[in-house]
């Protein structure tokens, strides 16, 4: 190589290293099973084609059905649960809190449907009905978003009818979720964002044990025009254990009948 004043010289093996890898660390995206990414493999980085493997966020997430006792999570069917959901969103309270145009009235559900579909076929998102076990009705949607399996992580968002609160649902669903993105996804961190107004939502949150850091100012607005705030909440793979035992006794409790 020729350094300054002309003169040449051999770069060391250190520079050379560096010279080698300065391109992107991630090639194009390819779907892999978990664990999703080679971060923490022992495995060394090299300098060849492939340094980084990451799935595509639109197959990162492809289950279509998750089962529990208390609830059923489906991939969401915009003929097949049309109807279920607008009986589920017909409760104008479900919306305050939402930056979703209200879906409490038929045509307002099928734009929120819409929406729901437009974002997963973009891949941004993967939603489902939440259908409880009892009498098998659709009682709200909880989806898959934020999906980052470059850093394996993303989020969760829930909208439940308030018949399908306080019956042990949400803490299923969160334990069938939670557990597909820690146990099967390899997921480090799982977050959680609410309106720093919805208390309701926030206990459900400090019950779970998802830890609080903090709230994002003038966050975003409402379809109604009201700038949110947005509480953030997140767990860590460290933290799923213990997590995931408590849900579990939770659940265990109210289908014993206790509270």
């Amino acid at each position: 190589m020729i350094g300054r004043y002309g003169k040449r010289y051999q770069p060391s093996a250190h520079l050379h290293r560096r010279m080698c890898c300065a391109g992107p660390l991630a090639q194009p995206p390819v779907k892999r099973s978990a664990p999703c990414v080679t971060l923490g493999s022992t495995m060394p980085l090299t300098c060849s084609s492939t340094i980084l493997e990451f799935p595509m966020r639109s197959t990162w997430i492809t289950r279509p059905r998750f089962d529990g006792t208390l609830v059923t999570l489906e991939a969401l069917d915009p003929q097949q649960h049309r109807d279920g959901l607008i009986d589920a969103g017909s409760d104008p309270s479900i919306w305050t809190y939402l930056r979703f145009p209200p879906g409490d009235t038929p045509a307002g559900m099928d734009v929120h449907i819409a929406e729901l579909i437009s974002r997963r076929d973009a891949g941004t998102e993967v939603p489902y009905i939440i259908r409880r076990t009892k009498d098998n009705r659709i009682v709200g949607v909880t989806r898959f978003i934020d999906l980052r399996p470059e850093h394996r992580g993303l989020e969760l968002a829930t909208w439940l009818h308030p018949t399908g609160q306080g019956q042990g649902i949400n803490p299923e669903l969160k334990l069938l979720m939670l557990s597909h993105a820690f146990d099967d996804l390899d997921c480090l961190r799982v977050q959680i964002k609410t309106d720093a107004t919805n208390t309701i939502s926030r206990r459900s949150l400090a019950a779970l044990g998802a830890v609080y850091e903090g709230t994002l100012r003038n966050h975003l607005i409402t379809s109604a025009g009201r700038v949110r705030d947005s509480a953030i909440y997140s767990i860590i793979a460290t933290e799923w254990p213990l997590i995931c035992a408590q849900l579990q006794a939770r659940i265990a409790r109210k289908q014993g009948g206790s509270a």
